[in-house]
Protein backbone atom coordinates (compact mmCIF):
# COMPACT_ATOMS: atom_id res chain seq x y z
CA UNK A 1 0.00 0.00 0.00
CA UNK A 2 2.82 2.28 0.90
CA UNK A 3 4.49 1.49 -2.40
CA UNK A 4 1.34 2.48 -4.28
CA UNK A 5 1.21 5.84 -2.49
CA UNK A 6 4.87 6.45 -3.25
CA UNK A 7 4.33 5.66 -6.94
CA UNK A 8 1.35 8.00 -7.06
CA UNK A 9 3.33 10.74 -5.34
CA UNK A 10 6.22 10.28 -7.75
CA UNK A 11 3.83 10.51 -10.70
CA UNK A 12 2.44 13.78 -9.37
CA UNK A 13 5.93 15.25 -8.89
CA UNK A 14 8.22 13.70 -11.54
CA UNK A 15 10.81 16.49 -11.18
CA UNK A 16 11.29 16.01 -7.45
CA UNK A 17 14.79 15.25 -6.22
CA UNK A 18 16.76 15.89 -9.45
CA UNK A 19 19.80 18.04 -8.60
CA UNK A 20 22.20 19.78 -10.97
CA UNK A 21 25.30 18.73 -9.07
CA UNK A 22 24.16 15.12 -9.03
CA UNK A 23 23.64 15.20 -12.80
CA UNK A 24 27.11 16.68 -13.36
CA UNK A 25 28.64 13.84 -11.32
CA UNK A 26 26.95 11.07 -13.31
CA UNK A 27 26.82 12.73 -16.74
CA UNK A 28 29.95 11.07 -18.07
CA UNK A 29 28.60 7.62 -17.15
CA UNK A 30 25.20 8.12 -18.83
CA UNK A 31 24.68 6.67 -22.29
CA UNK A 32 23.19 8.72 -25.09
CA UNK A 33 19.94 6.78 -24.73
CA UNK A 34 19.81 7.51 -20.99
CA UNK A 35 20.45 11.20 -21.56
CA UNK A 36 17.80 11.32 -24.24
CA UNK A 37 15.26 9.68 -21.92
CA UNK A 38 16.13 12.09 -19.12
CA UNK A 39 15.98 15.13 -21.43
CA UNK A 40 12.61 14.03 -22.81
CA UNK A 41 11.27 13.45 -19.30
CA UNK A 42 12.40 16.84 -18.01
CA UNK A 43 11.27 18.78 -21.08
CA UNK A 44 7.85 17.10 -21.05
CA UNK A 45 7.16 18.02 -17.42
CA UNK A 46 8.92 21.34 -17.04
CA UNK A 47 6.59 24.12 -15.99
CA UNK A 48 3.67 21.79 -15.36
CA UNK A 49 3.56 22.52 -11.60
CA UNK A 50 4.72 18.98 -10.91
CA UNK A 51 7.59 19.98 -8.63
CA UNK A 52 8.80 22.62 -6.23
CA UNK A 53 10.36 25.83 -7.58
CA UNK A 54 13.74 24.37 -6.67
CA UNK A 55 12.99 21.18 -8.61
CA UNK A 56 11.88 23.19 -11.67
CA UNK A 57 15.01 25.36 -11.48
CA UNK A 58 17.23 22.28 -11.28
CA UNK A 59 15.43 20.65 -14.20
CA UNK A 60 15.81 23.74 -16.39
CA UNK A 61 19.51 24.01 -15.53
CA UNK A 62 20.08 20.36 -16.44
CA UNK A 63 18.34 20.89 -19.78
CA UNK A 64 20.59 23.84 -20.54
CA UNK A 65 23.63 21.68 -19.77
CA UNK A 66 22.31 19.04 -22.15
CA UNK A 67 21.82 21.63 -24.89
CA UNK A 68 25.33 22.97 -24.36
CA UNK A 69 26.73 19.45 -24.68
CA UNK A 70 25.70 19.62 -28.34
CA UNK A 71 24.85 15.96 -28.69
CA UNK A 72 22.52 16.10 -31.67
CA UNK A 73 20.32 13.06 -30.99
CA UNK A 74 19.70 14.09 -27.39
CA UNK A 75 18.88 17.68 -28.31
CA UNK A 76 16.45 16.50 -30.99
CA UNK A 77 14.60 14.37 -28.43
CA UNK A 78 14.57 17.28 -26.04
CA UNK A 79 13.24 19.67 -28.71
CA UNK A 80 10.44 17.30 -29.71
CA UNK A 81 9.34 16.93 -26.08
CA UNK A 82 9.60 20.68 -25.38
CA UNK A 83 7.55 21.48 -28.49
CA UNK A 84 4.70 19.33 -27.21
CA UNK A 85 4.77 20.96 -23.77
CA UNK A 86 2.75 24.21 -23.70
CA UNK A 87 4.52 25.17 -20.47
CA UNK A 88 8.01 25.17 -21.98
CA UNK A 89 9.76 28.23 -20.58
CA UNK A 90 10.98 31.08 -22.71
CA UNK A 91 14.63 30.49 -21.76
CA UNK A 92 14.56 26.88 -22.89
CA UNK A 93 12.57 27.67 -26.05
CA UNK A 94 14.96 30.50 -26.95
CA UNK A 95 18.00 28.24 -26.51
CA UNK A 96 16.48 25.59 -28.78
CA UNK A 97 15.29 28.16 -31.33
CA UNK A 98 18.89 29.33 -31.76
CA UNK A 99 20.21 25.80 -32.22
CA UNK A 100 20.47 24.06 -35.59
CA UNK A 101 17.40 23.56 -37.75
CA UNK A 102 16.57 20.06 -36.50
CA UNK A 103 16.26 21.24 -32.90
CA UNK A 104 14.82 24.67 -33.69
CA UNK A 105 12.04 23.82 -36.16
CA UNK A 106 9.68 21.96 -33.77
CA UNK A 107 10.01 24.56 -31.03
CA UNK A 108 9.58 27.51 -33.44
CA UNK A 109 6.43 25.96 -34.83
CA UNK A 110 4.77 25.50 -31.43
CA UNK A 111 6.33 27.29 -28.46
CA UNK A 112 3.86 29.83 -27.06
CA UNK A 113 6.47 31.28 -24.72
CA UNK A 114 8.33 32.90 -27.63
CA UNK A 115 7.09 36.44 -28.24
CA UNK A 116 6.68 38.18 -31.58
CA UNK A 117 9.90 40.06 -30.85
CA UNK A 118 11.70 36.74 -30.28
CA UNK A 119 10.37 35.24 -33.51
CA UNK A 120 11.14 38.35 -35.57
CA UNK A 121 14.69 38.33 -34.20
CA UNK A 122 15.07 34.73 -35.34
CA UNK A 123 13.72 35.57 -38.81
CA UNK A 124 15.98 38.57 -39.25
CA UNK A 125 19.19 36.96 -37.97
CA UNK A 126 19.04 33.21 -38.58
CA UNK A 127 19.01 33.25 -42.40
CA UNK A 128 17.38 29.81 -42.24
CA UNK A 129 14.52 28.98 -44.59
CA UNK A 130 13.64 25.94 -42.45
CA UNK A 131 13.24 28.12 -39.34
CA UNK A 132 11.24 30.72 -41.24
CA UNK A 133 8.98 28.00 -42.61
CA UNK A 134 8.28 26.69 -39.10
CA UNK A 135 7.40 30.20 -37.93
CA UNK A 136 5.18 30.81 -40.98
CA UNK A 137 3.20 27.65 -40.12
CA UNK A 138 2.43 28.68 -36.53
CA UNK A 139 -1.18 28.65 -35.40
CA UNK A 140 -0.98 32.42 -35.00
CA UNK A 141 1.09 34.80 -37.13
CA UNK A 142 0.72 38.51 -36.40
CA UNK A 143 0.95 41.31 -38.94
CA UNK A 144 4.43 42.32 -37.76
CA UNK A 145 5.69 38.75 -37.93
CA UNK A 146 4.13 38.17 -41.37
CA UNK A 147 5.73 41.40 -42.61
CA UNK A 148 9.15 40.24 -41.40
CA UNK A 149 8.76 36.81 -43.00
CA UNK A 150 7.82 38.34 -46.36
CA UNK A 151 10.72 40.79 -46.18
CA UNK A 152 13.35 38.15 -45.37
CA UNK A 153 11.97 34.87 -46.72
CA UNK A 154 11.86 33.48 -50.23
CA UNK A 155 8.84 32.68 -52.40
CA UNK A 156 8.26 29.39 -50.55
CA UNK A 157 7.92 31.22 -47.22
CA UNK A 158 5.40 33.56 -48.81
CA UNK A 159 3.47 30.55 -50.11
CA UNK A 160 3.39 28.96 -46.63
CA UNK A 161 2.04 32.23 -45.21
CA UNK A 162 -0.62 32.48 -47.91
CA UNK A 163 -1.75 28.94 -47.12
CA UNK A 164 -1.87 29.58 -43.37
CA UNK A 165 -5.44 30.64 -42.53
CA UNK A 166 -4.22 31.95 -39.17
CA UNK A 167 -1.62 34.26 -40.68
CA UNK A 168 -2.62 37.93 -40.53
CA UNK A 169 -0.93 39.31 -43.65
CA UNK A 170 -1.27 43.11 -43.95
CA UNK A 171 -1.73 44.90 -47.28
CA UNK A 172 1.83 46.23 -47.35
CA UNK A 173 3.22 42.71 -46.86
CA UNK A 174 1.06 41.42 -49.73
CA UNK A 175 2.33 44.27 -51.91
CA UNK A 176 5.92 43.39 -50.95
CA UNK A 177 5.14 39.76 -51.80
CA UNK A 178 3.99 40.82 -55.27
CA UNK A 179 7.07 43.00 -55.78
CA UNK A 180 9.50 40.26 -54.68
CA UNK A 181 7.84 37.09 -55.93
CA UNK A 182 4.96 38.17 -58.17
CA UNK A 183 6.50 36.49 -61.21
CA UNK A 184 5.68 33.07 -59.76
CA UNK A 185 2.26 31.83 -60.84
CA UNK A 186 1.72 29.88 -57.61
CA UNK A 187 2.14 33.14 -55.68
CA UNK A 188 -0.24 34.94 -58.04
CA UNK A 189 -2.92 32.27 -57.67
CA UNK A 190 -2.72 32.11 -53.88
CA UNK A 191 -2.96 35.87 -53.56
CA UNK A 192 -5.96 36.00 -55.89
CA UNK A 193 -7.94 33.34 -54.00
CA UNK A 194 -7.65 35.15 -50.67
CA UNK A 195 -10.94 36.12 -49.05
CA UNK A 196 -10.11 39.81 -49.25
CA UNK A 197 -7.65 41.54 -51.54
CA UNK A 198 -6.87 45.26 -51.19
CA UNK A 199 -7.38 47.14 -54.49
CA UNK A 200 -3.83 48.50 -54.36
CA UNK A 201 -2.45 44.96 -54.23
CA UNK A 202 -4.74 43.87 -57.08
CA UNK A 203 -3.48 46.76 -59.19
CA UNK A 204 0.13 45.82 -58.43
CA UNK A 205 -0.51 42.21 -59.36
CA UNK A 206 -2.49 42.78 -62.54
CA UNK A 207 0.33 43.59 -65.00
CA UNK A 208 2.01 40.29 -64.03
CA UNK A 209 -0.83 37.82 -64.42
CA UNK A 210 -2.39 35.95 -67.30
CA UNK A 211 -5.79 36.78 -68.76
CA UNK A 212 -7.28 33.73 -67.03
CA UNK A 213 -6.07 34.87 -63.62
CA UNK A 214 -7.16 38.44 -64.39
CA UNK A 215 -10.72 37.27 -64.92
CA UNK A 216 -10.61 35.17 -61.75
CA UNK A 217 -9.47 38.21 -59.80
CA UNK A 218 -12.33 40.36 -61.06
CA UNK A 219 -14.79 37.51 -60.49
CA UNK A 220 -13.69 36.65 -56.94
CA UNK A 221 -13.24 40.15 -55.54
CA UNK A 222 -15.81 42.90 -55.35
CA UNK A 223 -13.32 45.65 -56.04
CA UNK A 224 -14.47 49.27 -56.06
CA UNK A 225 -15.59 50.12 -59.58
CA UNK A 226 -12.84 52.71 -59.95
CA UNK A 227 -10.22 50.09 -59.08
CA UNK A 228 -11.76 47.59 -61.47
CA UNK A 229 -11.59 50.19 -64.24
CA UNK A 230 -7.95 50.90 -63.52
CA UNK A 231 -7.22 47.19 -63.71
CA UNK A 232 -9.21 46.74 -66.90
CA UNK A 233 -7.35 49.57 -68.62
CA UNK A 234 -4.04 47.84 -67.94
CA UNK A 235 -5.25 44.37 -68.89
CA UNK A 236 -3.99 43.91 -72.42
CA UNK A 237 -1.11 42.41 -74.33
CA UNK A 238 0.88 43.58 -77.36
CA UNK A 239 -0.31 42.44 -80.79
CA UNK A 240 0.71 43.29 -84.33
CA UNK A 241 -2.41 45.37 -84.81
CA UNK A 242 -3.44 47.31 -81.72
CA UNK A 243 -3.55 45.98 -78.22
CA UNK A 244 -5.80 43.04 -77.47
CA UNK A 245 -7.75 43.15 -74.23
CA UNK A 246 -7.16 40.01 -72.20
CA UNK A 247 -10.49 40.20 -70.40
CA UNK A 248 -13.35 38.34 -72.00
CA UNK A 249 -15.87 40.41 -73.93
CA UNK A 250 -18.56 39.58 -71.37
CA UNK A 251 -16.38 40.66 -68.44
CA UNK A 252 -15.40 43.90 -70.12
CA UNK A 253 -18.94 44.71 -71.24
CA UNK A 254 -20.25 44.02 -67.76
CA UNK A 255 -17.65 46.36 -66.26
CA UNK A 256 -18.40 49.17 -68.72
CA UNK A 257 -22.14 48.75 -68.17
CA UNK A 258 -21.56 49.07 -64.40
CA UNK A 259 -19.42 52.16 -64.94
CA UNK A 260 -22.15 53.80 -67.00
CA UNK A 261 -24.90 52.77 -64.58
CA UNK A 262 -22.92 54.25 -61.67
CA UNK A 263 -22.33 57.38 -63.77
CA UNK A 264 -18.60 57.33 -63.12
CA UNK A 265 -17.32 57.04 -66.69
CA UNK A 266 -15.32 60.22 -67.31
CA UNK A 267 -13.25 61.70 -70.14
CA UNK A 268 -10.20 61.05 -67.97
CA UNK A 269 -10.93 57.31 -68.05
CA UNK A 270 -11.22 57.44 -71.84
CA UNK A 271 -7.91 59.28 -72.12
CA UNK A 272 -6.22 56.77 -69.84
CA UNK A 273 -7.54 53.86 -71.90
CA UNK A 274 -5.92 55.30 -75.03
CA UNK A 275 -2.67 56.23 -73.30
CA UNK A 276 -2.47 52.74 -71.79
CA UNK A 277 -2.95 51.32 -75.30
CA UNK A 278 -6.34 49.83 -74.47
CA UNK A 279 -8.22 50.82 -77.60
CA UNK A 280 -10.70 47.99 -77.07
CA UNK A 281 -11.99 49.53 -73.83
CA UNK A 282 -12.20 52.96 -75.48
CA UNK A 283 -14.30 51.67 -78.41
CA UNK A 284 -16.57 49.56 -76.23
CA UNK A 285 -17.32 52.55 -73.99
CA UNK A 286 -18.34 54.67 -76.99
CA UNK A 287 -20.31 51.72 -78.36
CA UNK A 288 -22.54 51.80 -75.28
CA UNK A 289 -22.87 55.60 -75.29
CA UNK A 290 -23.41 56.10 -79.04
CA UNK A 291 -25.43 52.91 -79.60
CA UNK A 292 -23.16 51.77 -82.43
CA UNK A 293 -21.16 48.58 -82.86
CA UNK A 294 -17.67 48.50 -81.39
CA UNK A 295 -16.12 47.39 -84.69
CA UNK A 296 -17.79 50.24 -86.58
CA UNK A 297 -16.55 52.80 -84.04
CA UNK A 298 -13.04 51.34 -84.18
CA UNK A 299 -12.90 51.58 -87.97
CA UNK A 300 -14.23 55.16 -88.01
CA UNK A 301 -11.79 56.40 -85.37
CA UNK A 302 -8.74 54.79 -86.99
CA UNK A 303 -9.74 56.25 -90.37
CA UNK A 304 -10.54 59.82 -89.28
CA UNK A 305 -10.01 60.22 -85.53
CA UNK A 306 -10.50 63.97 -85.02
CA UNK A 307 -13.71 64.15 -87.06
CA UNK A 308 -15.23 60.96 -85.67
CA UNK A 309 -14.41 61.73 -82.03
CA UNK A 310 -16.18 65.07 -82.42
CA UNK A 311 -19.28 63.32 -83.82
CA UNK A 312 -19.26 60.64 -81.13
CA UNK A 313 -18.73 63.27 -78.43
CA UNK A 314 -21.98 64.97 -79.37
CA UNK A 315 -23.83 61.75 -78.48
CA UNK A 316 -22.51 61.76 -74.92
CA UNK A 317 -23.28 63.88 -71.88
CA UNK A 318 -19.68 65.07 -71.55
CA UNK A 319 -18.82 68.77 -71.71
CA UNK A 320 -16.42 69.97 -74.41
CA UNK A 321 -13.68 70.72 -71.87
CA UNK A 322 -11.90 67.41 -72.45
CA UNK A 323 -12.75 67.04 -76.16
CA UNK A 324 -9.38 68.43 -77.46
CA UNK A 325 -7.42 66.05 -75.22
CA UNK A 326 -9.48 62.97 -76.12
CA UNK A 327 -9.31 63.89 -79.81
CA UNK A 328 -5.52 64.35 -79.66
CA UNK A 329 -5.05 61.05 -77.83
CA UNK A 330 -7.23 59.21 -80.38
CA UNK A 331 -5.31 60.81 -83.25
CA UNK A 332 -2.00 59.86 -81.63
CA UNK A 333 -3.19 56.28 -81.23
CA UNK A 334 -4.34 56.09 -84.87
CA UNK A 335 -1.01 57.47 -86.12
CA UNK A 336 0.97 55.00 -84.04
CA UNK A 337 -1.39 52.24 -85.15
CA UNK A 338 -0.42 52.91 -88.77
CA UNK A 339 3.29 53.47 -88.22
CA UNK A 340 4.44 50.99 -85.62
CA UNK A 341 4.33 47.40 -84.51
CA UNK A 342 3.91 47.65 -80.76
CA UNK A 343 5.89 45.05 -78.82
CA UNK A 344 6.93 47.14 -75.81
CA UNK A 345 3.96 48.49 -73.82
CA UNK A 346 6.08 50.93 -71.78
CA UNK A 347 7.65 52.42 -74.89
CA UNK A 348 4.24 52.59 -76.56
CA UNK A 349 2.76 54.50 -73.61
CA UNK A 350 5.64 56.94 -73.70
CA UNK A 351 5.27 57.43 -77.44
CA UNK A 352 1.52 57.95 -77.41
CA UNK A 353 1.78 60.45 -74.55
CA UNK A 354 4.54 62.41 -76.30
CA UNK A 355 2.56 62.44 -79.53
CA UNK A 356 -0.66 63.50 -77.77
CA UNK A 357 1.06 66.47 -76.14
CA UNK A 358 2.80 67.38 -79.40
CA UNK A 359 -0.54 67.43 -81.22
CA UNK A 360 -2.07 69.64 -78.55
CA UNK A 361 0.90 72.00 -78.77
CA UNK A 362 0.76 72.05 -82.56
CA UNK A 363 -2.95 72.87 -82.53
CA UNK A 364 -2.35 75.66 -80.06
CA UNK A 365 -4.82 74.18 -77.60
CA UNK A 366 -4.89 76.01 -74.32
CA UNK A 367 -4.76 73.06 -71.95
CA UNK A 368 -5.65 73.91 -68.33
CA UNK A 369 -3.02 73.11 -65.71
CA UNK A 370 -5.26 70.45 -64.15
CA UNK A 371 -5.50 68.55 -67.44
CA UNK A 372 -1.76 68.81 -68.01
CA UNK A 373 -1.08 67.47 -64.52
CA UNK A 374 -3.41 64.56 -65.22
CA UNK A 375 -1.59 63.73 -68.47
CA UNK A 376 1.80 63.84 -66.82
CA UNK A 377 0.59 61.50 -64.07
CA UNK A 378 -0.13 58.86 -66.69
CA UNK A 379 3.50 58.97 -67.83
CA UNK A 380 5.62 61.15 -65.51
CA UNK A 381 8.11 63.30 -67.37
CA UNK A 382 6.42 62.84 -70.74
CA UNK A 383 5.80 65.76 -73.05
CA UNK A 384 7.59 67.73 -75.75
CA UNK A 385 9.12 70.06 -73.17
CA UNK A 386 10.75 67.13 -71.40
CA UNK A 387 12.82 66.30 -74.51
CA UNK A 388 16.16 67.69 -75.51
CA UNK A 389 16.27 69.97 -78.56
CA UNK A 390 16.35 67.88 -81.71
CA UNK A 391 14.54 64.97 -80.10
CA UNK A 392 10.98 66.24 -80.30
CA UNK A 393 10.50 65.43 -83.96
CA UNK A 394 10.63 61.68 -83.35
CA UNK A 395 7.26 61.80 -81.59
CA UNK A 396 5.50 63.97 -84.16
Amino acid sequence: MQKSNDDSDAQRQPLRGIKVDEYVQVEARLSIDQKAILATHLASNLGANLGSPEDVENAESILRLIIWSDEKRIIESLAQAAAKNPDTTRNLAWALANDDDTAAVPILAAAVSLSDADLIAIVESADSIAKMGAIARRTSVSEALARSLVDHGDENISLILLNNAKADIPADALACMVDRHGQHEFIQENIIVRDALPPAVAGRLFPLISSELAQRLLTLHQLPTASAIEIALMCHKPARVGYVNELSSDSLNELIFQVLEDEILTPQILVRSLCFGNFDFFCRAFSFMAMQSKDQISELILTSPAIQISKLWSKTSFSNEWLPVVSAAATAFAQLEESSVKSDICLFRKNIMERTLSLLEKEGSNIPAGQMDFLRQIHPGAGPHSLLPGQRHQFR
